[in-house]
């Protein structure tokens, strides 16, 4: 799972694709919110994909997002419509550092 600190406006995530082909020319980021079931939009700084040793890296803009929320993250590489990448994303307001799911 991957924790994201809402106080922060830009932060970088790091993750292990399921293949490697060209995937920065061609793919797609979907987030889903768990409890509305809807589709929610992060934005990204530029630019917005580069594999870097072996791991898809990107940068989003979480500023202005709800606290203790979950979402189903899932990037499709578009030109062969396959899911490079699953995951979930859990947004929060405690420092990453300090973060339990305890409280």
């Amino acid at each position: 799972m991957i924790v994201l600190d809402t106080n922060n406006t830009s932060q970088t995530i790091g993750v292990l694709p399921r293949y490697y082909a060209d995937l920065t020319t061609d793919i797609t980021f979907q987030t889903f919110n768990e409890d509305t079931r809807e589709e929610v939009f992060f934005a990204f700084d530029a630019p917005p994909f580069q594999l870097i040793d072996g791991f898809l890296v990107f940068s989003l803009i979480t500023l202005g997002k709800p606290n203790n929320t979950t979402y189903r993250l899932k990037i499709v590489e578009n030109v062969l419509n396959k899911v490079i990448f699953r995951g979930k994303i859990f947004t929060t307001d405690q420092s990453i550092q300090n973060y339990s799911i305890d409280g």
